[in-house]
């Protein structure tokens, strides 16, 4: 139903909220758009680690593809939420 795939996408919305702050990224703060390496200056072994932690907490094995697109929230928000139900 309609009201459950809400409830889905708010529970992946704060559990990423959660992640990302672990990696002091503030999520309500930050535009979605933004690159992590680029804009927010993340070491590319950060973002390493958090794709993993992503992966782990959510329980996804991201193709190399997708991996490119995690590049900002928005990027890893799209994933998730395409491949959660």
């Amino acid at each position: 139903t309609v009201k459950t795939h809400d409830k889905t996408m708010n529970t992946i919305d704060e559990r990423l909220r959660s992640i990302l702050n672990t990696f002091e990224i503030d999520a309500r703060l930050v535009p979605e758009e933004a690159l992590f390496c680029d804009d927010l200056g993340m070491p590319f072994g950060q973002l390493s680690k958090l794709v993993r932690k992503i992966e782990r907490d959510f329980d996804v094995k991201a193709p190399q593809q997708a991996r490119q697109e995690w590049n900002s929230i928005a990027g890893i928000r799209s994933y998730l939420h395409s491949h959660i139900q």
